[in-house]
């Protein structure tokens, strides 16, 4: 993981043997992968608002991750826009999403997952 800090001092954390960070990539990766059984099994989660305007709330159930993170809110429409994740020091990360593109057809291998059986 990179971290930037203002004034662009970068620091290089390693993941390796760290549980933490390896936990909140999981997370991270879950979110964006649509993995809804491991967000559940992590986290109490909550949705509120509708399909152009809401948020997802996930409070960690894990220790590994609560030990870092309070509680983690995406918001979006018809894609993520902003994700905050509030951390047990009382600092808050922010990013946000933008710019986003979608091709107008799908790929053969991305028809072929979506076919019927």
């Amino acid at each position: 993981m990179i971290q930037s800090r203002p004034g662009g001092q970068r620091t290089v954390l390693s993941a390796q043997g760290n549980e933490t960070h390896i936990r909140i990539a999981e997370v991270i990766s879950a979110v964006f992968t649509g993995n809804n059984q491991r967000l559940l099994s992590n986290f109490t989660v909550y949705y509120i608002g509708t399909p152009e305007n809401w948020e997802l709330g996930l409070i960690p159930k894990d220790t590994a991750i609560a030990a870092f993170i309070v509680r983690m809110k995406l918001t979006g429409d018809s894609a993520i826009r902003t994700i905050f994740i509030n951390e047990q020091n009382g600092d808050t990360t922010m990013y946000a999403l933008s710019n986003h593109n979608y091709p107008t057809e799908l790929t053969i291998n991305e028809n072929n997952f979506f076919a019927l059986p």
